[in-house]
């Protein structure tokens, strides 16, 4: 797990998604603003490596 949380990290700067948006997704107006402009742009790049790397390190083992 460690060596995933460091790739990401890595590549994207942080892990938490207040970290990464810059937004307080606990908050109506934060999410609404997640939603408008963040969730299916940035947020879909993020996953898709995530999905990548996590098979790739499985595969290691």
């Amino acid at each position: 797990m460690d060596k995933f949380i460091e790739a990401f990290k890595n590549r994207w700067g942080a892990v938490t998604c207040r970290e990464l948006t810059g937004l307080d997704v606990k908050t109506e107006e934060g999410m609404r603003e997640y939603l408008r402009s963040v969730h299916d742009y940035a947020c879909a790049e993020r996953v898709k490596f995530a999905v990548e790397k996590a098979i790739e390190l499985l595969l290691q083992e």
